[in-house]
């Protein structure tokens, strides 16, 4: 073995060094996490939405229940693409990683005329319009929900938090980040954060 390690030393060092500098950044990487406050509460967030609604949904929160509408432009040129289209939005507890996952349904047959645009009720699921909301940007603990956009690919990439046009959601308190399950645009501004779940 020593005679093998002494003639093929630049081999060893070439394997085992990016073997151990990728291990060093994943202790590194649970050492941050060591002594933080885990996310504690539910959020309340668009899972996945086609590039229409995300450009129209307007999302209010009234005295802590949900309203949603789009609000599209007069006349609207992309209004024949909402015929049948639905969008997600989803409820995640980080306590226990449950996702609860609700449809929205658009119905664009009957708008309601404004004189700058044409606004279309959408209807909140029963179970989202018990829910009591806060729609501030922080949690109570400190968590904030961003869009993590990422760019570049193959394996380092997946190592180190890369991929090519690839978007995710991460729980963030104090620059530590907590992943949440969804499907955000790669691209854009599009933040997809609604409120927080303070009472079911």
């Amino acid at each position: 073995m020593g005679e093998f390690l002494r003639r093929h030393l630049f081999i060893v060092l070439g394997v085992s060094l990016p073997l151990a500098l990728i291990a060093l950044v994943l202790i590194m990487q649970a050492a941050q996490r060591w002594g933080v406050a885990q996310p504690m509460t539910p959020v309340l967030y668009v899972h996945s939405a086609d590039w229409v609604v995300r450009e129209h949904l307007e999302v209010d929160v009234v005295d802590g229940r949900l309203f949603l509408s789009l609000r599209l432009p007069q006349p609207s040129a992309s209004e024949w693409r909402l015929r049948g289209l639905a969008f997600d939005l989803a409820v995640y507890d980080p306590r226990s990683k449950a996702l609860d996952i609700h449809a929205i349904e658009i119905d664009a047959a009957d708008p309601v005329d404004a004189p700058e645009a044409r606004l279309i009720p959408l209807a909140v699921p029963a179970e989202l319009e018990r829910l009591q909301l806060d729609p501030a940007a922080e949690s109570p603990e400190g968590a904030r929900l961003v869009v993590v956009r990422r760019s570049g690919g193959g394996l380092f990439g997946e190592l180190f938090g890369f991929g090519r046009g690839g978007a995710r959601y991460r729980l963030m308190i104090d620059e530590i980040g907590f992943d949440v399950p969804g499907n955000p645009v790669p691209y854009g501004q599009w933040p997809g954060f609604i409120a927080w779940v303070i009472e079911p």
